[in-house]
């Protein structure tokens, strides 16, 4: 399915959901149904004299869920006002992640060697959004398992951006490291991050384990939301086994928050995960267009 997106427009929408994220209660619930578990996101927005409205998003969760169909309602006090499946959109409000970490961090791919591993749906959703924050970003190398992606190239030649396929790609030559696998054991491994480029920013996004924990071994780790310490595992195990503390991460929504003068120095490990705010910006998207 091709979706009709402002690719811009969506994740500066995301950006302000982030900020504002005060203004809406939510909770987030791991459920088993007919013997598979959902991800079940419940979130309330308070509209002062209009009714109040409600976002509901199921999600998979396991092994065994993965691959089911992903539904979002919305209600406005109680009225049912959009419904769809919400899976191909899921992959648009996680690829923009990297685009938005970047301009937070003010670090701009444009002349650098950018490396995509993964060249999915997610990662083709990533290099729209980086070609629409960096105009001159004009060449991405990427690696797949599964070889050359057609489609990913498509979508390079679409935006401008020339996509060039390395089979076996030296990641030690690399400024950029955008991982978009959903990989159960380490793509990266602890040998592959020992030659890395002491300043590289590397973008992992999968619920299972990208990369090995020694990837954020004197890092600044910047996270979504506090919850990330809490729902994926890989950063579970860093804090265990001490690469990571807790309260030396830092949260996305300060460093988008001008206010703050947050300065990252040396290797940057974005830790991106799924989010309330990013649905309730896609869906608010949805209904304004």
């Amino acid at each position: 399915m091709k979706l009709d997106i402002d690719i811009k427009k969506l994740t500066e929408l995301v950006k302000d959901t982030f900020l504002n994220q005060d203004k809406y209660k939510m909770d987030l619930m791991i459920k088993e149904f007919d013997g598979a578990d959902f991800f079940f996101f419940y979130i309330f927005e308070a509209r002062g004299e209009e009714a109040p409205r409600f976002y509901f998003i199921t999600s998979p969760y396991d092994d065994i869920s993965k691959g089911a169909p992903q539904g979002a309602q919305v209600f406005d006090g109680g009225e049912l006002v959009l419904q769809l499946d919400y899976t191909e959109y899921v992959k648009v409000r996680t690829g923009l992640m990297d685009a938005l970490a970047l301009d937070a961090l003010s670090k701009d791919p444009s002349g650098k060697k950018v490396l995509y591993i993964g060249a999915g749906g997610v990662a083709e959703w990533s290099l729209r959004a980086l070609k629409a924050y960096y105009p001159s970003l004009n060449s991405v190398d990427y690696t797949n398992t599964s070889g050359g992606k057609e489609v990913f190239e498509q979508v390079g030649q679409e935006v401008g951006v020339e996509t060039v396929y390395q089979a076996a790609p030296d990641l030690g030559s690399y400024d950029f490291i955008l991982m978009h696998t959903n990989a159960h054991e380490p793509v990266l491994q602890a040998s592959d991050i020992k030659n890395l480029k002491s300043d590289v920013f590397i973008s992992l996004y999968g619920d299972k384990r990208e990369a090995d924990i020694e990837v954020y071994k004197d890092a600044t780790v910047v996270i979504n939301w506090a919850e990330s310490f809490e729902k994926q595992g890989d950063l579970v195990e860093a804090v265990k086994a001490g690469l990571v503390e807790v309260d030396e991460a830092t949260v996305l929504t300060d460093l988008l928050n001008s206010d703050k003068n947050i300065e990252t120095k040396g290797k940057v490990v974005y830790r991106s995960g799924g989010t309330p705010m990013q649905n309730i910006a896609v869906l608010k998207y949805l209904m304004n267009k």
